[in-house]
């Protein structure tokens, strides 16, 4: 599959498996459904989706990272 628009496409209980995809477009307007699905199998198979059509999946949260933090020194006489 290559230059594929999905922009405000609906996508209810499909799958990608075994495809070369290339400039997909749209896909973050797609609505993706599955009828009948719990909201993890809902979640899993919209990866699964961005993962097959090389998109990356931006509703996803970011990893946390960590934060380094410099500490100010207090005020007041020094010891």
């Amino acid at each position: 599959m290559g230059y594929t628009d999905f922009l405000h496409a609906t996508l209810d209980g499909c799958n990608y498996w075994r495809i070369q995809a290339k400039e997909t477009r749209g896909l973050q307007t797609a609505l993706i459904t599955q009828g009948g699905a719990t909201d993890e199998e809902c979640r899993r198979n919209r990866a699964a989706i961005y993962k097959s059509l090389d998109v990356p999946d931006d509703s996803e949260p970011p990893p946390p990272q960590t934060l380094h933090i410099k500490r100010r020194r207090r005020s007041g006489p020094e010891r």
